[in-house]
Order: C-alpha cells, then sequence, then structure tokens
C-alpha cells in the first residue's frame, strides 16, 4: 500500500498503476510497390511522330505516324536510296522523333550516321513485328507501317548498339571463327575424297601433308587436281586464322580489360577478347545476374500446376560466348585448385554428371567477368594460378610479337610481361583491402 501511494505522490512519476493490457498483435506489413522483374516496361506513345524504316542494303522505305492523345494519324510514306538518307530523315523527321531501324547488318551503320547529324535512331529486335505480319501482305511500306505500330503500342525492344571500336573487334572475332570453320570444314571433304577411294587417313595426317601426292600416291589426275585445290584452301585458311590470331593478341597487349580477363583461369586470350568486344560495357547489366542471362547460363524454368521440368540451362543469349566459356570451364575444372574449382568437383559428386559441375563453373566464371570489368579488384581466394597467369602472358607476347611491343614502350617480351605482372600483384593488394570486393565474391559462393 505504502508502495502505490508513494507512486502516486512522486512528480516524476505521473502514470496511474493499470490493469496489464494485452500485446497488440502485429500489424501485417504492407509490402511496398515495386516494379516487376525480368519484364520489360511497356510504354504506350500517346502524343509523338514515330517513323518506322526498313531498311535494304540500296533502298530505305520509311512510314510517318503522327499520335495525338492517343489517336494515330494517316500514315505517310517515303523512300530513299541508303547514299541519301541524311536529306530524306533530316526533311521528315525532328531531333525528337524517334527512328524504329529494324536490327539487320547495316543498322548499326546507319544509326550512326543518323545520330551524327542529330537525329533519334533507335535500333529494335527484328521479332517485335512477327505476330503482326500477314503472308498475303508482305512489302516494304507494310513492313514500316508495322514497326511504327509495335512502337507506338511498346512492343519493341532497344538493341544494344556497340561503338564503332566495338564493332570492329566484333568482326575481327567473327573473321577468326569463320577461318576455322573453313579449315575445318576442308579437311572433312578431303577425308570424305580419300575415304571414297578406300584410304583410311586420320585428319592428323591429313594435315600433316604437304602434298596431294602424299595423300594419294598413284591416284588419277583429275582426283590430284581436286585434292591439291582443297588443300592450298586448308593452308589459306589456317593462314587466315593465324593473321587474326595476331591482330587479337596485338588489341589485347593494349586493352587493359582483356588483361584482366586473363586472371581468371579458364579465360584465354580469345575469350577474353571475345567477352570484351560484346560486352563492351558493363554497366548495360545491373548485375552478375543479367550478364549470366545475357550468355544463357541461367537455369530454365518449366513448371505447370504439379508438373516440374527439368532444370537445363535456358540457351538464350550468345551461344558463341558461351561455347567460349565452358570450353574454359572445362580445363578450370580439371586443373583449378581453389575453392570455385574444388566446389564445382563437389557438385558433379553430388548429381553424377560432370557436365553439371563444367557449366557451374562456366557461370561462375562469368560471375568474375562482370566483377573484373566493373572494376572490382579480384580477390586472391579467386584466382591464384599464377603459373596458369604467366602462360598466357608469355602466349600473348610471343603472338602479338617484338615489333608492336616495341611500339607500346617494352623493348623486349620480357618487359612487357613483368609490366603485366606488376599491375596483377597491386590489384591483387587492393582485394586483399578491400571489403566491397570481397563481400561480392563471398556472397556469390554463399548463392551457390
Amino acid at each position: 500500500m505504502r508502495q502505490h501511494f508513494s507512486q502516486i505522490n512522486n512528480p516524476k512519476d505521473t502514470t496511474m498503476p493499470t490493469q496489464p493490457q494485452p500485446k497488440p498483435q502485429p500489424q501485417p506489413r504492407t509490402p511496398e510497390p515495386r516494379e516487376p522483374r525480368n519484364q520489360k516496361e511497356r510504354t504506350l506513345i500517346l502524343n509523338a511522330t514515330v517513323i518506322g524504316v526498313d531498311l535494304h542494303s540500296e533502298q530505305i522505305t520509311a512510314c510517318v505516324i503522327t499520335v495525338a492523345d492517343g489517336k494515330c494519324a494517316k500514315p505517310r510514306f517515303f523512300t530513299t536510296p541508303v547514299e541519301n538518307a541524311e536529306a530524306a530523315f533530316r526533311k521528315h523527321a525532328k531531333p525528337s522523333d524517334p527512328l524504329l531501324i529494324e536490327a539487320t547488318t547495316n543498322a548499326f551503320h546507319l544509326a550512326e550516321r543518323l545520330a551524327a547529324i542529330g537525329l533519334n535512331p533507335l535500333v529494335v529486335t527484328s521479332d517485335c513485328v512477327a505476330r503482326k505480319e500477314r503472308p498475303d501482305r508482305v512489302n516494304d511500306r507494310i513492313d514500316a507501317e508495322n514497326l511504327a505500330n509495335a512502337h507506338i503500342s511498346g512492343d519493341t525492344v532497344e538493341v544494344w548498339q556497340p561503338s564503332p571500336q566495338h564493332r570492329d573487334m566484333r568482326q575481327l572475332f567473327f573473321a577468326r571463327r569463320d577461318a576455322l570453320n573453313n579449315a575445318t570444314r576442308t579437311v572433312n571433304r578431303i577425308w570424305g575424297l580419300l575415304n571414297a577411294r578406300g584410304l583410311k587417313t586420320s585428319r592428323t595426317q591429313i594435315k600433316k601433308a604437304k602434298d596431294a601426292c602424299e595423300l594419294l600416291p598413284n591416284g588419277p589426275a583429275f582426283a590430284l587436281l581436286h585434292l591439291g585445290q582443297l588443300m592450298d584452301d586448308y593452308r589459306a585458311a589456317l593462314a587466315h586464322r593465324d593473321a587474326c590470331d595476331t591482330l587479337i593478341a596485338r588489341h589485347a597487349a593494349s586493352n587493359p580489360d582483356v588483361q584482366r580477363l586473363l586472371r581468371v583461369l579458364g579465360i584465354h586470350i580469345l575469350t577474353a577478347f571475345a567477352l570484351v568486344a560484346f560486352i563492351e560495357d558493363a554497366n548495360r547489366f545491373a548485375g552478375p545476374k543479367q550478364l549470366v542471362r545475357y550468355l544463357g547460363l541461367n537455369p530454365s524454368v518449366r513448371t505447370s500446376g504439379k508438373y516440374t521440368g527439368s532444370r537445363a540451362i535456358s540457351r538464350f543469349g550468345r551461344r558463341d560466348l558461351r561455347m567460349l566459356l565452358i570450353e574454359g570451364a572445362q580445363s578450370a575444372y580439371r586443373h583449378g585448385a581453389h575453392a570455385m574449382h574444388k566446389w564445382a568437383r563437389r557438385l558433379t559428386g553430388r548429381k553424377g554428371i560432370r557436365n553439371i559441375g563444367v557449366v557451374a563453373l562456366a557461370r561462375k566464371m562469368a560471375v568474375c567477368v562482370w566483377h573484373l570489368l566493373k572494376g572490382h579488384p579480384l580477390p586472391d581466394s579467386v584466382a591464384r594460378e599464377d603459373a596458369s597467369f604467366l602462360r598466357k602472358l608469355a602466349k600473348l607476347a610471343s603472338v602479338a610479337g617484338k615489333a608492336h611491343l616495341q611500339t607500346l614502350g617494352f623493348h623486349s617480351p620480357g618487359a612487357f610481361v613483368q609490366h603485366l605482372i606488376g599491375q596483377s600483384d597491386s590489384n591483387r593488394e587492393k582485394a586483399t583491402n578491400n571489403d566491397f570486393s570481397m563481400k561480392h565474391f563471398q556472397k556469390e559462393e554463399v548463392q551457390a
């Protein structure tokens, strides 16, 4: 009782004793609205002038549609030769009007020309008008109108426009790939020609042969003529491939992004060059998952009701880059000795299929590529393969040539290699003291 009155008379405590109240029930939290993931933002055009462009090698057909308060006016058309594109579009388009160009072989070149005169060209995917076409109504004017209407309804997807430098890098990669395909195709034709005459010759013997008489002794004249022509084609394809390798190495010798990617075990000169050529700017990917999806290494989703299908990779995206990464992952899987490679081998032990571990390792290599191109230092726990890195640098210096290295300011290939090793050691020290970089890679390890 005294305690009760003392609490009442205490001026510091003005609260009266009450019966214990039940604890309030937690209110359900209303989630904050956010944008849906993995969905294209759809924007309807209400007031603008949209120009759809149907581009060919010699002629351009364009459709101009003016939209006012959501209503489309009657389309207007004009046709012009490709060489007079600047004058025609300057007459019919304003700087703010979107010019829709379907992605074709010369679409980027035309977009570059139109952007140089202050217009707004947009290169879009070629499948945005697939559902708007009719097999009985196909001509250039209808295609241009369908492209403009697709943009007005928000169905177009813009394509990344590479810079002229990276466009040339892509063309060099394609030239090297085509040369290798031609060499393989020619060897197979030679093998088929010899096999048709009952000669069991391996492809290794074909590659080492000096002339047609060595492969087909005492053969008829027309067969020797045909075989000699094929062997000349094979040597020409190999010479073309070697010339492309030299140009790729010379570019890699002066490109810091390519040199940075060589730190990852399994990524060789050609793979690093191709990744830089096609990715160009890592900032266009919000995170490593977006780059993994661009390469087609993300798992597919196949569920309907109670049915759950296989979780194989999607195989969408750039097939050539995906093949190079998986080939590199095969080597890293066999020879890698740190945590990322041990994890891939343990995954194979759990799943019982080697390719699962290899593809999962390729996915992790793609994550490392994104971090490196973003400028995050590579921790020592991710890349400790110094011997492999030295072999890559020695190969790079050998293929690039001493004369080219001297133009870069290095008196010898050894000086070039020592310079890159010094840069690598400084980046490693930064990574060791960089908590931001370590958290990124540790997060990837935990999620895997």
